[in-house]
């Protein structure tokens, strides 16, 4: 029963980071933020890392490479749709993840998706765009389109991992594939970053990055993995549909976030598309074996 605790975390911390993220980037400029918050988790996978394993150039490449689209990419996709969503309506786009992984999974992978499988992603489409015109205009469609973005740059990363991560050690993959992909991102935010000023930099929002950094980039992470460990990835997996729910949930009760009944309608049109994907698929979910994502 304690094997349960640990995907029970990480879809709690993965949900509650959402509000986290958003509370935070009213504090400071999103990038720069996010520059330290990283760098934070990329110091943690380092440390945990210590070069346990020999890396030729060509490891090197493909580490980095595709660690630099997942992660570069991803985040920054991810950055520009928390501004401009609330901490609910992102946690409800992101669930698309899990449709996207299996639709590139039955291009790149040749894995079997039926009928019913593409139907499902119809739906959550569908939902997509309930929510989008249930929205307040341009500024929530805008969000909307680069948090749908980010969930696909992080199927793509998902599927690659399936390709290419099982060569390597969970954290080389995973932990110097972050560090690596970061760099360039790292660099680009590096001036806005450093013209953070004490005055910004408060105590409480230091607290919030370093949460946000342990908690839900490194700890959910690992936690996850070693949930799908102990349980498998067909028992692990459907606790990622709880992962909207406590993000609504603490959108709604921390950040007094309202949902109109066009949300819940799209939310639930969304989830229930994921769902019927998932069923679909003839082989256990890669996103389970891979992580859910990371916020």
């Amino acid at each position: 029963m304690s094997s349960y605790l640990f995907p029970v975390y990480s879809v709690v911390a993965w949900g509650l980071n959402f509000t986290l993220m958003k509370v935070l980037v009213v504090q400071l400029p999103p990038h720069a933020m996010n520059s330290l918050r990283t760098l934070i988790a990329g110091l943690i996978f380092l440390l945990l890392w210590r070069f346990q394993e020999r890396l030729t150039w060509r490891d090197w490449l493909i580490v980095g490479g595709i660690g630099m689209l997942g992660n570069v990419a991803y985040q920054s996709l991810f950055l520009e749709a928390v501004p401009r969503l609330s901490a609910s309506y992102n946690t409800i786009v992101s669930t698309t993840g899990p449709v996207w992984v299996a639709l590139i999974g039955a291009w790149w992978l040749r894995e079997r998706l039926s009928l019913l499988g593409y139907a499902g992603f119809a739906l959550s489409l569908l939902g997509v765009v309930v929510l989008s015109w249930g929205g307040e205009g341009r500024l929530e469609l805008l969000g909307v389109l680069y948090s749908l973005g980010a969930a696909l740059i992080w199927a793509v990363y998902t599927v690659a991992s399936r390709v290419f991560g099982e060569r390597y050690r969970l954290l080389t993959w995973t932990g110097v594939g972050f560090v690596v992909g970061m760099l360039p991102y790292w660099l680009w935010h590096a001036p806005e970053a450093a013209r953070l000023g004490s005055n910004l930099l408060s105590p409480l929002v230091l607290v919030g990055i370093t949460a946000s950094a342990v908690f839900a980039l490194v700890l959910a992470f690992l936690s996850w993995v070693r949930a799908v460990q102990l349980l498998g990835p067909v028992r692990v997996a459907p606790f990622q549909y709880l992962t909207p729910l406590v993000g609504v949930a603490a959108g709604v009760l921390l950040l007094g976030e309202t949902l109109t009944w066009v949300d819940v309608l799209a939310g639930v049109v969304i989830l229930l598309g994921v769902f019927i994907t998932q069923r679909a698929r003839s082989s256990a979910p890669v996103v389970a074996s891979v992580g859910r994502g990371r916020t």
